[in-house]
Order: structure tokens, then sequence, then C-alpha cells
């Protein structure tokens, strides 16, 4: 009996792997073949006529991608329609592109800076609600028009725009001038009631917008600067500098880079830069420092006479790059006022940027509402007290402690 069981057994598991693999082996009715579609690499808005958007897309050649290829143009296909919804415009686009329109390739979403002043939550839940769009494509608020970003775009050293568009970004870890922020994070931010969203600045980079450097008199000048203002002179025509500042779906405002060198320490997400502060044994030229964070950022909130009070405490790791040779790094006091200057620089540069923030934008980015969460009893309560809109009577205090560490002290020792 036992040895039936086992015949019926075998004979049921050869069954059930004969239909895995037919299943797995055959086309699916409903499927449709990769040469049958058109995918979307970027995806722009801009403000268009009676209310409505101007939708352009970029699509990607799939033909033009070789060895030999080097323009943008040839890789890429740039098409744009009016609408009234992303979904109304992207049926329209499908009527004359003779292949689907398939988003799920998409890597960044541009929107200008006209469109994002006037408010885009309503065309950030249609993307989140269109589960083709990647949760991951990069949020990028343009100075120009969205359009002409697309435009202008051309990968210096990426052959493929898909990923151009995902690596781009990624420069905010090493310079800290920018954040790279996905679709994902900036739709849960403007639904949040502990923070706002931030984006993405960028902008075409072209001779007649750079301002003139002798103007820039100030220290870290090279951090002073928004998108579309650097010096830089480069054959990619568009770059990233600064930060988009909302209150939830709307532009309040823009961070340069130091200023966003500021949100990336207090918000924990920075990883290394690069500034210049002055020399506090009073030489003419400035010193060179790269800064990392020392462990995470300690940050309370509390409120007194009814009133939010913010206290962060941040600890840098602080290595010297210039090297003078009037300097003695192995001198203990030489090293102690270097590091009192760091700390008195950066307390100085986050309060500015901290009362911008709250003063001027009223606007959260950094969460200190998940601090301050605790002193309500209910969710009520909480949505009662509308954190976001009191963000603007917060008062706060930083403390900066750093530490010194440079080559020329490893030599000495």
């Amino acid at each position: 009996m036992n040895r039936l069981y086992n015949i019926i057994f075998k004979i049921f598991v050869v069954v059930i792997i004969l239909i895995l693999i037919i299943f797995a082996t055959s086309s699916s009715y409903s499927s449709e073949s990769i040469d049958k579609l058109a995918y979307v690499v970027a995806l722009a808005l801009d403000t268009g006529s009676d209310n409505n958007i101007k939708l352009t897309i970029q699509l990607a050649n799939p033909n033009s991608y070789s060895s030999e290829t080097s323009s943008q143009s040839s890789a890429s296909v740039l098409t744009s329609v009016e609408c009234s919804s992303i979904e109304s415009g992207v049926n329209l686009l499908n009527s004359y592109i003779s292949r689907n329109i398939n988003l799920s390739h998409c890597k960044a979403i541009i929107i200008s800076e006209e469109l994002a002043i006037k408010g885009i939550t309503k065309y950030m839940y249609d993307l989140c609600n269109n589960v083709e769009v990647s949760s991951h494509a990069n949020i990028i608020i343009t100075k120009c028009t969205a359009l002409e970003y697309l435009k202008m775009s051309n990968p210096i050293l990426e052959s493929f725009s898909a990923r151009y568009y995902q690596i781009a970004p990624t420069s905010s870890k090493y310079t800290g001038y920018t954040n790279s922020i996905p679709l994902i994070d900036f739709f849960n931010s403007v639904l949040d009631t502990f923070k706002q969203p931030v984006a993405t600045l960028g902008n075409i980079n072209v001779e007649s917008t750079h301002l003139n450097v002798s103007d820039k008199d100030i220290t870290n000048k090279d951090s002073s600067y928004v998108a579309g203002q650097t010096p830089i002179t480069s054959s990619n025509n568009v770059e990233s500098m600064g930060i988009a500042v909302f209150r939830s779906g709307t532009l309040v405002g823009e961070l340069n880079g130091l200023e966003s060198i500021c949100h990336m320490i207090v918000s924990g997400e920075l990883k290394y830069c690069n500034v210049q502060i002055s020399d506090p044994q009073g030489h003419e030229e400035d010193i060179d420092l790269n800064i990392k964070l020392s462990g995470k950022q300690k940050c309370s909130v509390k409120f007194v006479n009814g009133f939010p009070y913010v206290d962060i405490n941040v600890k840098l790791n602080v290595r010297v790059l210039t090297i003078d040779q009037d300097c003695d790094y192995s001198d203990k006091k030489v090293v102690q006022d270097l590091e009192n200057e760091v700390n008195e620089y950066f307390e100085k540069i986050i309060l500015d940027y901290l009362y911008k923030t709250s003063k001027e934008f009223n606007s959260d980015i950094d969460g200190f509402g998940k601090y301050a969460v605790k002193y309500f009893s209910t969710t009520e309560e909480w949505n009662n007290y509308k954190w976001l809109d009191n963000y603007k009577n917060c008062f706060f205090n930083i403390e900066v402690n750093s530490k010194i560490k440079s080559g020329y002290s490893f030599i000495s020792v």
C-alpha cells in the first residue's frame, strides 16, 4: 500500500513539474514583445496654456547605441504634447508613436520651476498611481523649462541616457552641493506631518548664465552658487547645484551649494565634502578642508513658553587639505585654534541655514517634527497643533565639535 502511495506521489510531482515547465517556456497571450515598446528614460513637465501642462518624454533609441554613438540626439528622441494630465498626454502620444509607451525605465522626472511654484501635488499622485513608474526616479526642479533641460542634456561619460539620469545625482554623496531625491521620498514628504519635501535643483549651464567670479568676494564662493550660475565650462550643458525647497507640493525657495551642505549635515545624509574657511593664524590664504560626519548627529526639540526650541549637536571629522609651510599642525595649539575656527564657522552657517528655512520658507525640510511629536498624547492633538505651519516659530541652538586630522601631522609623528 505504501508503495502504491509512493508511486502516485511521484507521478503527481512529475505532472506538477511538467505544468510549471510548460507555463515557464510558453509566451503569455497578453505579453508584449520588447520591439513593440517605446521606453521612456526621462519625463518632463512644463506649464502649458489654458491650465494645461506640456508633457515631454525622452525615448530611448535602442538602434542607436553602438561604440560609434557620440550624439545624445541620435541616442534618444524628444516628443512633446499639451495635455490636461500625464495619463491623457501619454495616451495622445501613443496615438502618434508607432510603439506602446512604457514608463518602467524612467529614471528622471524633470519639472520646471514655473510649474512647481503653482503646485505639483496632483502630478505626484498621478505618477505614484502609475504602476509602471519607478518609485526611484529622481525628481529634478529646473530653473529653465523642463523641455529645454532635456534638449541641452548631453551625457559625457555615459552612452545610455537612462544610466546617465540614474548616476548623475549621486554627486551629492561626495560634494553635498545638492540632494538626490527619488519620487517615493518626495511623495511621502508631501503627505507627511513631520517634514517637507525637497528636490534636486537643476539648470542649463551656458556662458551667458555664468556669474562674474570676482563679484562673489566671499569665503566659500565656490559653494555659494545655485544651478545655472557656476563658472564651469563643459560640453554637458546642464548642471545640478542646490536644493529646491517645498511646502507640501508647492515650491517656496531654493538653497545654494553651501546651504545644501548644511541641510545634508543637519539631516545626517552628508558623506563628505570640501569647504574653505579663513586661516585662524591670520594668513591671507583660506584653508581647504574635507568634512565628514562623525557618527549620527544628536537632535532634540522642547517647548519653551509655547515656542519650539530645537537643539542640535554635530560632530565632524576634518582633514586639512591645504599645506602651509608656516603652519605646524603637530602643534596642539595650532590644531586647537583651527578646530575652534571650524566649530564657529559651521555653527554660524548652519544657524543661518536653519533660520532661512524657518523664517523665510516656513518649511521643515530636516524633519524636526519627529522629535516634537512625543509631547502630544494623540494624533488628533498633533494634527491640531499643525507643526508644519508653526515651524516658523522655532528657535535653534547648534553646537559643532570638530576633530582635526592632517596629513602633515601624520608625517610629523
